[in-house]
């Protein structure tokens, strides 16, 4: 019997190489170049997006199926959320104001 660790296919370390680069850039540019950190993060944010590679097209039947169930009814919690912040009375003192 082969053991489990021999059938395994290899672990791609990827993400983890991208986190590390975001995270190494934010803490140098905020620490070392004394960015301000709202823009460190961003430009963090951006060199991630950068490095991300292209995600896939497609989705398999099970998710595709999901999201179909899940659309009508995110409507419905959207629309009733809505409805009811309108009506809070924090909200309208601060309308009124």
């Amino acid at each position: 019997m082969e053991s489990l660790l021999a059938t395994s296919a290899p672990v791609d370390y990827t993400p983890f190489y991208i986190l590390a680069a975001g995270v190494v850039f934010v803490i140098v540019s905020i620490v070392k170049l004394r960015l301000h950190p709202f823009l460190g993060l961003t430009l963090g944010a951006v060199l991630v997006g950068i490095l991300t590679p292209t995600l896939p097209d497609s989705f398999n039947k099970k998710q595709t199926k999901l999201l179909e169930e899940l659309r009508p009814n995110m409507a419905k919690m959207w629309t009733i959320s809505l409805t009811r912040m309108s009506k809070s009375p924090f909200l309208l003192r601060i309308r009124n104001a």
